[in-house]
């Protein structure tokens, strides 16, 4: 238990160090970043007692480099609470839905979700819900939940389980039995994107299991994208910006996997797919 706090404190500190080197290479960063054509709209939803400006670096990123970029409207992402995940993500559909249908209206085509850590599980199952206005789905740290999971090897889980969060959230958590997305279906791209060194989130409940990803074909895209980055960090990692700017901007259609060599020119670490 000791260890786990003692790393995610350290994860904390790293993405102070990141967002100051994001800061600091912002020009660079958006001169190599891939750009929207300024009809591509995004909503972002933060993690876990994340607030809403907790993606605020990220929004401003993707609005500068030509896209439409939109918190969730929500506030702090509370989670869910007593009555369930399915009933939190049904009540956040509901609530979503009339400025998902306006973006969609206005832009011509579809939103893309990003979330981060519980965020993107939430984008994953807000995505069933509002497909009809999705273009694509693209995960940061974001975990499965099944319950063979919740182990010893799930730090995350371990000291939600521990803090409780203010309510019996081991409980909660627990109920979700949400999964990555199987090959076929729904019919919309799914990106993954993770940290090796992510100290909230194991990795391996981070992937889109290998045989997913061999199996899917457009427009049903499933992909891992791997990048080294702190778990508190990855809406300011200049290597995470660059590559959700990219894999917003890959053609359904036409698709590419990610090339980590777009980052070499920056000279970012970055973790190509194992």
């Amino acid at each position: 238990m000791i260890k786990d706090a003692l790393r995610l404190q350290f994860d904390m500190g790293l993405s102070l160090a990141e967002y100051g080197w994001s800061l600091a290479t912002s020009r660079t960063i958006d001169h190599h970043s891939k750009q929207g054509n300024g009809a591509r709209p995004v909503m972002l939803i933060p993690g876990f007692y994340a607030p809403e400006n907790s993606l605020g670096h990220l929004a401003r990123f993707l609005n500068r480099n030509g896209f439409d970029a939109h918190g969730w409207g929500l506030g702090t992402n509370i989670g869910p609470t007593a009555d369930g995940f399915k009933v939190y993500i049904e009540d956040v559909a509901e609530s979503l839905l009339p400025k998902v249908r306006e973006l969609t209206n206005k832009h011509g085509c579809g939103v893309s979700l990003i979330g981060h850590s519980l965020g993107g599980v939430c984008a994953r199952e807000l995505a069933l819900h509002l497909h009809p206005y999705i273009d694509r789905v693209i995960t940061l740290g974001a975990p499965i939940f099944p319950l063979e999971s919740l182990d010893d090897h799930n730090s995350i889980i371990r000291w939600l389980g521990e803090r409780q969060m203010k309510r019996g959230m081991e409980e909660v958590f627990v109920d979700i039995g949400t999964e990555h997305w199987p090959p076929y279906s729904p019919e919309l791209p799914y990106i993954a994107i993770v940290s090796p060194i992510d100290a909230a989130v194991s990795e391996e409940y981070a992937l889109i299991p290998q045989i997913t990803v061999n199996s899917s074909d457009a427009p049903a895209i499933r992909e891992n994208v791997r990048i080294v980055a702190s778990h508190s960090g990855m809406g300011v990692n200049p290597n995470m910006l660059i590559a959700v700017a990219d894999r917003l901007c890959a053609d359904v259609n036409n698709w590419k996997t990610f090339d980590h060599s777009c980052l070499k020119p920056l000279g970012l670490l970055a973790s190509s797919p194992r």
